[in-house]
């Protein structure tokens, strides 16, 4: 667990539980982070990257860093993370909003977030 004051001022306590993290103002979850967890294809690769599936942070608390701050959190347990979705998936998967892709991307910037598959070059080396 951390405590950090976000750009309102707030003092906004973030833990990290497994695979997922949450954010906690006077005791009331305010935003939370959710993957799928690193999973192992077999054991002479190395396991597949935690890939965000779900994020959110009530709307009276976003754009203060707390989203930002969860993932650099969860980063610090976990690893690197897998961006969620880009466009809507077959099925009606879940996919990244408006909020999620600036979040991702800021993310990107600051290397706690790998990029879109469509984004990476196959010649490097980085996933």
């Amino acid at each position: 667990m951390v405590v950090f004051r976000d750009k309102a001022g707030r003092d906004i306590r973030i833990e990290v539980d497994g695979d997922c993290a949450y954010a906690y103002h006077d005791g009331k979850k305010v935003g939370d982070l959710i993957t799928t967890g690193r999973r192992e294809i077999d054991e002479r690769s190395p396991d597949i990257p935690a890939e965000i599936t779900g994020w959110d942070v009530d709307p009276a608390y976003r754009r203060a860093g707390i989203a930002t701050e969860m993932v650099s959190q969860l980063v610090d347990e976990i690893g690197t993370l897998l961006p969620g979705k880009r466009d809507r998936g077959i099925g009606g998967e879940n996919a990244l909003t408006d909020d999620g892709l600036h979040i991702t991307l800021k993310c990107q910037e600051l290397g706690l977030i790998y990029p879109f598959p469509d984004d990476v070059d196959p010649c490097s080396e980085r996933i």
